[in-house]
């Protein structure tokens, strides 16, 4: 419940100020949703029920967001939100397989 507050609040921090603060803040929701599906993935590495080929995809999704999320890390926040949209896309895709 409080993940969907927080990504909610986040949503309406979004619709305020200029498109360059708009597009930060979108890229914050993102890699805040990209964490969130992150965070539910390890609970299945943690029990074991990741097998060896789908941790590589979740390490090499990793390999792509984390510098995204990293602050000044892309100068254009539309880039970095498609690729860590594509990123969440593989996440759900994982769990989805689980």
């Amino acid at each position: 419940m409080k993940t969907i507050l927080v990504i909610g609040l986040l949503v309406l921090a979004s619709c305020a100020g200029t498109p360059e603060v708009r597009g930060t803040n979108a890229l914050a929701i993102a890699c805040s949703s990209y964490a969130v599906t992150l965070k539910s993935l390890a609970k299945y590495q943690k029990a074991g029920k990741l097998p060896a080929d789908v941790t590589s995809k979740v390490d090499a999704a990793n390999k792509l967001i984390d510098p995204v999320c990293l602050p000044g890390s892309i100068a254009d926040p539309a880039l970095a939100i498609g690729i860590v949209n594509s990123g969440i896309g593989l996440l759900n895709q994982v769990k989805s397989s689980i």
